[in-house]
């Protein structure tokens, strides 16, 4: 899991990173997925371009894929992320719906939640 910087929305840093809470892909800035590709290109010993932050970042965030479904992106370096930025909410766990327009989900967090 990446270590992702926290900011209060002005910008400036938290005192002291939260406890207890695990982070997901959203919790990530391009700062961030920047320093995790590099990341990921000295573990496996490949140069990863620069501009496939550009291509994370929009698969992330305009697409809405998960990072292994980033067509734009290299096998193995999709497989890399799917495994450093774990998804948020993992399943759904229960839907109800009243047989017109309203469903009610209950999701499950990751793995680490508790």
């Amino acid at each position: 899991m990446m270590a992702i910087k926290r900011r209060f929305r002005d910008g400036s840093p938290l005192t002291g990173p939260p406890t207890g809470v695990d982070t997901s892909r959203y919790d990530a800035d391009r700062e961030d997925l920047d320093a995790l590709i590099g990341e990921v290109g000295e573990t496996t010993g490949t140069a990863v371009p620069t501009y496939r932050v550009d291509q994370l970042w929009r698969g992330l965030y305009v697409d809405l894929v998960d990072p292994k479904d980033i067509s734009t992106l290299p096998k193995a370096l999709r497989e890399a992320l799917a495994e450093r930025l774990p998804a948020a909410l993992v399943e759904d766990t229960r839907s109800v719906g009243d047989g017109g327009d309203t469903v009610k989900w209950l999701w499950r967090f990751g793995p680490t939640a508790r």
